[in-house]
Order: structure tokens, then C-alpha cells, then sequence
């Protein structure tokens, strides 16, 4: 473990040591400009232009100049010896011209010194001591997201930070409907939707209800705004931060988050999607069958509902190119995935570049137990099953087939992924290297986020980071 924390850090490592390296050259030249050395004019040795005298004649110098009696002459004339050439002398300027230069190498010093300190001393670590005592409190755990991680007492469930601080008290509700089984929701944007009697409101990371629970259904904040619906006299639309509602979409059925700064909506009684801007205007209008939100300035739209094309169009609603399948998803790394019905219920996905070019041909299967809908890219990959339904895979973003040698295989999230080999979980880099040892208890969906991921051993749940430090060795 310490060598692959050495191994992890030779960059940094490198940095401290060339600073070093230049702090000693340039404070050598300092050195070498504040003591210069002159010559005695009487017997020739080398004298600091700091001595009062020569301490081997005892010819007094002055004004960094040697002086002696002229040895042609009986009276008191003087004989000048100037310092030696290519010697600084004018000190007090040259430290004055320096001195910011100087200061700064003294703070990365410092700097260096310390980083260099707390890195061989695990202050790296994302393990706290509270947050190893505060693991064992708890009935259940989730991962952190802006710091914050949802947590379990008594059927109740409340929030804390990494030094293992409850900061939100868990007295919210279990709530299933519309979360994909999860209990609350990850914060995002410093605020976390809640739910107390049925009602939904916002907290922040200080346990302060910023918007009160008042709602019948809201969406997390995305772009600085959230869904919400049947609050205070039938309100429907968006609210921003501070809870004011500042878009009413009372003429729509369903409204998306916001994303590149466009949102889906959809009206039942014209059976038919456009978008809307963050001023609430239909930029591009109700005129399709479906439609899929914008990534990267590009969206997904179908005009016919029992047609196979499906356009892509910019954020004016432009037609860009059309490409024909069953599905098809916007994904980041400026890809979108297609998907076409094989013999059974089952799609079989691919993947098209903004072009409409197929990057990766459309013979894979969503990964198991994720129902039809397939992973968008994360850290480069996304995982697939094999044509013939047999075993995971992970896929670059050119098609090509990596990491296979494991038995399951965990999304990659922080750049690092969940697998198993043997019955056990560990987890692997971004170049496949089995940073954490298959050791864990496997857990269904466990992820790095904020540097740490829930595992389970002995029966115990806790943390890991990325080093490998968990809050359950430190106990047991």
C-alpha cells in the first residue's frame, strides 16, 4: 500500500524536489552577491568585502576597497585595490530587485515542505476518525455527493459530512415512489430534496429547510433550477434556490431538468414534446412525438410516433441528420446510443458519433439487472453484455473491449470501478490495475464519489477510499 501511494505521487514528489533544486541555485547566487570577495592589494589574499581589515596583513579596507601605503613613495598616499571584476557588489539592490522572487521560493518551500509531510503521513487520506466512529451508528449508508452522504437510523434517514458530523438529523421519510428504490436523494447544487408527511421540499448542507415541504413531486436542481408541482394553489413549474417560483408550465404535463440550458416538456393534451429556455419561452416548439433532452447542443426528436427516424436538431431546432432505430439516448463525449429491438424484448445498443457515424456497432445488451436502458459513458467506458447474453464487458469510446477479466463489473465512477472476482469486490483504475484487492462483501451498485465508496466486511458496512484505507479495518 505505501508503494503505490510513492508510485501515485512521483509527480508530486517531482514538483517539491525541482523547487528545491531552483530554491538552492537561486539563494546560492544570493549568497555568492551578498559576500562578495576582493583582493589586498598588499599580500593578495581573498578578503569578504564585509571585513573591517585583511586578517592576514591587517590592511584596513574600506568601503569595499583595499587600501595600503604606496611602497614607491614615503608619505601617506594611498593605493586602491578595486574588488575583483564580475563580482556583485551593489547588494541592497540586487535583493531589492529579488525580493518578491525570494519570498515566494521561501513560501513553496514551505509549501513543499508540508504537502511533502502530510503526504507520506496519509493526511491524504479521506478517512476520518469521526467518520470511522460514525459508520458504526448507522443502519445503512450511501455514497457522499458534495460532501454530504444519506444515512439510516431507525427507519429514519438524515445526512453527514466526512469528519462524520450529522449535519442534517435523520428525521426524513423513506420514500420509493419516482427514486429508482433509493432512499432520499443526492445533493445537488448545495441542496437536497426532502420528504416529510408526503410533502417535498429542500434542505441545505447545514440541515436549514431552505424551501419547505410543501410539494407534491420536485426534481433535483439542475442549471440553478428545479421541477415542482402541486404546492401553494396548484402551482406547476420551476423554482430556483430561494424556493421563488420563477417559471409557471401550467399548459404542460411533464417538464425535464434543465440541461445546456433547454428543458423537455410535454403536453397530454396535444400528445406532443418541444423545449422551453430558462425564461419559460418554447424555443422549440410542440410538434413531436418524443423527444430527448440536449447534451453538448444536440437533442433527439421523432415526428412520427410509429416511425423508426429519429432527427437530431441543435438548440434552434435545426435538423442536423437523421439516423433510424427503436431508441436512441444522448450520451456525453458527444455520442448518442442507439438501440434497435432484437427477436425478444430486448434491445441491442450501439453507438453513433454527432455525425451519425457508428462508433460501435449495435450487437450489446444493457448491462444485467439495469432493465433496457443503457449506461451513458463515465471515465471513458460504459458497460455492456456480450452478444450472446454470457458476461460483462466494459467498451472505450472506440468500441474496443476492455477488462474482461472479471466476474461483474461496478460502473466506473471517480475514476475507479467496482469488480468481483471469487465472490469478492474490489476495485480497479481507469487502466485496469486492481488498486483495492477483491476482499469486500460484494453490495449491488457501489460506486466511488468524493474519493470514497461504501463496502461491506464482517457483516460491518463502512467506507474506502482510494487508497485502500477503510473505516472497517481500523476497528476490527
Amino acid at each position: 500500500m505505501v508503494l503505490n501511494r510513492i508510485v501515485g505521487g512521483d509527480f508530486f514528489l517531482a514538483i517539491v524536489l525541482l523547487c528545491y533544486v531552483f530554491c538552492f541555485y537561486r539563494f546560492n547566487r544570493l549568497i555568492n552577491a551578498v559576500m562578495a570577495l576582493i583582493k589586498c592589494s598588499k599580500c593578495g589574499n581573498m578578503v569578504s568585502d564585509k571585513a573591517s581589515s585583511c586578517p592576514k596583513c591587517g590592511t584596513p579596507i574600506i568601503n569595499n576597497k583595499s587600501y595600503c601605503k604606496n611602497a614607491d613613495t614615503n608619505n601617506d598616499k594611498l593605493k586602491i585595490e578595486e574588488p575583483l571584476k564580475n563580482k556583485r557588489t551593489n547588494t541592497t539592490s540586487f535583493i531589492g530587485r529579488h525580493f518578491f522572487l525570494y519570498a515566494a521560493l521561501i513560501v513553496v518551500l514551505v509549501v513543499g515542505f508540508i504537502g511533502t509531510w502530510r503526504f507520506f503521513n496519509n493526511d491524504n487520506s479521506s478517512i476520518s476518525t469521526g467518520l470511522i466512529a460514525a459508520t458504526h451508528r448507522y443502519d445503512e449508508i450511501r455514497e457522499f455527493h458534495e460532501g454530504m452522504a444519506a444515512v439510516c437510523k431507525n427507519g429514519m434517514w438524515g445526512y453527514i459530512d466526512k469528519q462524520g458530523k450529522e449535519c442534517i438529523p435523520c428525521i426524513y421519510n423513506y420514500v420509493d415512489e419516482g427514486l429508482g428504490g433509493e432512499p432520499l436523494r443526492n445533493f445537488h447544487e448545495g441542496l437536497v430534496a426532502v420528504c416529510e408527511n408526503d410533502k417535498w421540499g429542500f434542505v441545505d448542507k447545514k440541515g436549514k429547510q431552505v424551501i419547505p415541504c410543501k410539494y407534491g413531486l420536485v426534481e433535483d436542481f439542475s442549471e440553478g433550477l428545479a421541477f415542482a408541482k402541486n404546492g401553494d394553489n396548484g402551482f406547476v413549474g420551476y423554482i430556483d434556490r430561494l424556493g421563488n417560483q420563477v417559471i409557471s408550465c401550467e399548459e404542460y404535463n411533464l417538464c425535464g431538468s434543465f440541461c445546456d440550458g433547454f428543458a423537455t416538456v410535454y403536453s397530454v393534451h396535444q400528445n406532443r414534446h418541444g423545449y422551453i429556455d430558462k425564461t419559460g419561452r418554447e424555443i422549440v416548439p410542440l410538434k413531436y412525438s418524443n423527444a430527448i433532452p440536449f447534451s453538448e447542443g444536440l437533442a433527439a426528436v421523432k415526428i412520427d410516433i410509429y416511425s423508426d427516424e429519429w432527427t437530431i436538431i441543435d438548440t434552434k431546432g435545426n435538423p442536423i441528420f437523421s439516423y433510424r432505430c427503436d431508441e436512441i439516448k444522448s450520451c456525453s463525449n458527444g455520442m448518442f446510443a442507439v438501440g434497435t429491438y432484437s427477436g425478444t424484448n430486448d434491445i441491442l445498443w450501439g453507438f453513433i458519433d454527432k455525425t451519425g457515424r457508428e462508433v460501435v456497432p449495435l450487437k450489446y445488451y444493457t448491462y444485467w439487472n439495469e432493465g433496457n436502458e443503457i449506461e451513458d459513458f463515465s471515465n471513458g467506458f460504459v458497460r455492456v453484455w456480450s452478444e450472446n447474453n454470457s458476461c460483462c464487458k466494459f467498451l472505450d469510446t472506440k468500441g474496443n473491449i476492455r477488462f474482461e477479466e472479471y466476474e461483474a463489473m461496478g460502473p466506473f465512477s471517480d475514476g475507479m470501478a467496482a469488480v468481483s472476482r471469487d465472490g469478492k469486490l474490489g476495485f480497479i483504475d481507469v487502466t485496469g490495475k486492481e488498486i483495492i484487492p477483491c476482499k469486500y462483501t460484494p453490495i449491488n451498485n457501489t460506486y466511488f464519489s468524493d474519493g470514497l465508496a461504501v463496502i461491506s466486511l464482517y457483516g460491518q458496512i463502512g467506507f474506502v477510499d482510494k487508497y485502500g484505507k477503510d473505516t472497517i479495518g481500523d476497528v476490527n
